[in-house]
């Protein structure tokens, strides 16, 4: 479900200040992002409640996911390409 993503990522973004300095209203804020991702992401505080009790997955699980692809992608980067002589 591609909710649950989005949901996970904009509750980082919200939480954490990244726009507009924490001015914008939750619901405005969600009701924007499911119009950008064309997807329907329901009431704001229902997906808070439904990601803080899951018990199969870590509540964090896609940006714990994000993180560690990102995580790669820089070390993979950065390894040593014999073909390029660096590092």
């Amino acid at each position: 479900m591609m909710a649950v993503p989005v949901l996970g990522l904009g509750l980082f973004c919200l939480f954490v200040y990244f726009f507009d300095n924490g001015k914008v209203g939750i619901t405005e804020f969600f009701e924007r992002m499911g119009r950008c991702f064309e997807i329907d992401l329901g009431l704001p505080k229902r997906g808070f409640d439904d990601l803080s009790s899951r018990k199969r997955l870590s509540r964090t699980h896609f940006l714990e996911v994000l993180w560690e692809r990102l995580n790669k992608k820089f070390d993979d980067a950065d390894a040593y390409d014999p073909g390029k002589g660096r590092y």
